[in-house]
């Protein structure tokens, strides 16, 4: 490493000395992080220049080796704790880390470990949030990882940000990152569930806060949250419809409320704040230190220095070194909105259904907390669309009167094979350790 600066450690060190990391009565300062980290190091030599594989169930410990392994180890794969058996093996196997580190230490996965170390900057290695397979791998550097936070300024270390995000995944770095860089306070729920939160968010006095809208939803439905003083709210890793930055906007008429596209393979392209779904139109070719252009197919396409380095995503490189996201979007009145993953399509009778699409439709109907399509498999059709609904406990009559209102809605605005097929409505949607909606298989 050229420059210890360019380190988290590096970074951690230029603050005063106060609480940057809160975790139920425990508040961390600079030095105590450091002082942790550095233990790490003095107790693990043999990681210097490995490959490192973190999977840890708990927050403060993983993000602690996490600074402990920047700048130290060569590689660092972050895994989900919930990464088993065949799953496991072969993420370890794909990348070729040598070191599994877990709460009770680093265990060696080979007789001897080889230092792996090829380049200057060690590599952050994230796995893909799909629920279904073997996870994708893709590399980043703490450089690319640092493209679009903001530097230490005044204001910025007033914020008082909550870890709604699971550390492990791409935007729970991003928030970790963020307030590292900048010197403010992160506020790090002892658990994952709602209540938690919650309850960590307010006791601690949370003004800033970064969730997918899956979760915005569900903190919206708590309510909670109306106790804490919220003027940032930050919206991604899922579509941002209009009905969700709507509710936000009404029950935080105060707060700045920003939508941000990003993904593990593309890092964070770009973020809006004009209160809309999409963004505009206009953006299409340069934006600020980016790049944005529609393929032939319908999705998105970006150049930017965040891109992930992976070899892997060299077949979605464009010759002009566009990545396809492979989602897709539509341009009208000069706004281009977001419909879905490309491969997520449902194919009703040769027509292409974004699942994504209709779900925003769908939570349009008052009642409506959250809505699932996915693909139900029919002889005739190939597929049908079937929808689940997440509604606050209905009678059986209740429930049958917002099936109703949801087909009426859809037929006014939807073309009649996107029209959910089936209805069935549910008290609760599952929502993945990445903050997103659970996508299930075909039925």
């Amino acid at each position: 490493m050229s420059s210890e600066a360019v380190t988290l450690l590096g970074v951690i060190r230029q603050h005063s000395e106060r609480p940057l990391l809160i975790q139920g009565d425990e508040q961390l300062t600079p030095s105590a992080l450091v002082d942790a980290a550095l233990k790490i190091r003095s107790a693990y030599p043999e990681l210097e220049n490995a490959g490192v594989a973190l999977q840890f169930s708990d927050n403060l410990k993983l993000l602690i080796t996490l600074l402990a392994m920047d700048g130290f180890a060569a590689e660092i794969l972050l895994l989900p704790p919930c990464l088993a058996d065949t799953s496991l093996e072969h993420t370890i196997s794909a990348t070729g880390v040598s070191w599994l580190f877990r709460e009770s230490g680093p265990t060696a996965l080979a007789p001897e470990p080889a230092a792996v170390r090829a380049h200057d900057a060690t590599h952050w290695l994230f796995t893909t949030s799909g629920t279904t397979g073997t996870p994708k791998v893709f590399s980043h550097t703490l450089s690319s990882l640092l493209t679009t936070t903001r530097p230490a300024r005044g204001k910025s270390r007033e914020s008082r940000w909550g870890l709604a995000y699971q550390p492990h995944r791409f935007a729970g770095i991003q928030v970790v990152l963020q307030t590292l860089v900048s010197g403010s306070v992160l506020v790090m729920p002892a658990a994952n569930d709602i209540n938690s939160m919650v309850e960590s968010f307010v006791g601690n006095g949370v003004n800033t806060l970064s969730a997918t809208p899956s979760q915005w939803r569900n903190f919206l439905s708590h309510g909670g949250l109306d106790r804490c003083p919220l003027r940032q709210i930050t919206l991604g890793g899922e579509i941002a419809d209009q009905a969700i930055l709507s509710a936000l906007a009404h029950q935080f008429p105060a707060a700045r409320i920003v939508h941000i596209y990003a993904s593990t393979e593309a890092g964070v392209g770009f973020s809006v704040a004009d209160g809309k779904a999409g963004f505009p139109e206009a953006w299409l070719g340069r934006h600020t230190a980016l790049e944005l252009g529609i393929s032939d197919s319908g999705s998105l396409l970006i150049k930017s220095p965040a891109i992930s380095h992976s070899e892997s995503l060299r077949p979605r490189l464009t010759p002009d070194g566009f990545l396809d996201t492979e989602d897709g979007v539509e341009t009208a009145n000069g706004r281009v909105y977001f419909l879905g993953r490309v491969t997520g399509i449902i194919n009703v009778g040769g027509n292409k259904v974004h699942p994504e699409e209709v779900e925003n439709v769908v939570r349009e109907v008052p009642g409506v907390r959250n809505a699932l399509v996915r693909a139900k498999n029919n002889p005739i059709m190939g597929q049908l669309v079937l929808l689940e609904v997440q509604a606050d406990g209905l009678s059986a009559e209740e429930a049958g009167e917002l099936k109703r209102r949801i087909r009426d809605h859809c037929r006014a605005l939807l073309p009649a094979y996107k029209v959910p097929a089936l209805i069935t409505v549910v008290d609760e949607l599952a929502v993945s350790d990445s903050g997103k909606i659970e996508r299930k298989k075909s039925a």
